[in-house]
């Protein structure tokens, strides 16, 4: 019997095996979640892990989750290691971009999502300077750039910008 390349058995069991260390690894994250927000916060570790606060979506009230930012092609960015399912992603969506990063000092930003198209070479950078996000993500840092553009649409990709204080309110409520 033929079988399709979905079906192949060792590709169907290195996206189980995927799957598997992902979810350890965002059950790791939910546990450690808030002592690296206090950590990342206080700035007294790398530059790159930052605290992001941002409203939440339903109460509004200030919800903070600690990331990591990556430096790629001049520009900063943050990738949701867990997906569409991260609840920052859903969070920043409905603040319409609008956060505070916290390292040491709070700085309002303006997150901008960046199209599908254009997020694989991010998620490669990513990858390659934050160890942390690899379990996540079941490419290797090492693969070409089309492994990354076959699952861009997976993983939320937003630049960090300054944020001139507009129309809208603080995401920490200040």
């Amino acid at each position: 019997m033929l079988s399709t390349s979905d079906d192949h058995p060792v590709r169907t069991d290195q996206r189980r095996q995927a799957t598997v260390r992902g979810n350890l690894a965002a059950a790791a994250e939910r546990f450690t979640s808030p002592m690296h927000a206090a950590i990342f916060g206080a700035g007294v570790s790398p530059r790159r892990w930052v605290v992001l606060e941002v409203a939440g979506r339903r109460s509004g009230q200030t919800r903070r989750f600690p990331v990591a930012i990556a430096d790629y092609d001049g520009g900063r960015y943050v990738v949701s290691r867990l997906g569409e399912r991260s609840n920052w992603v859903r969070n920043v969506r409905a603040a319409e971009g609008i956060v505070t990063i916290h390292h040491g000092p709070r700085r309002r930003c303006r997150l901008v999502e960046i199209p599908v198209k254009d997020r694989a070479p991010i998620i490669k950078c990513y990858l390659t300077q934050v160890p942390f996000g690899r379990p996540h993500v079941p490419v290797d840092r090492t693969a070409p750039l089309a492994a990354f553009a076959a699952i861009a649409d997976r993983y939320p990709v937003f630049r960090v910008e300054p944020d001139d204080g507009g129309p809208r309110g603080s995401a920490t409520g200040r």
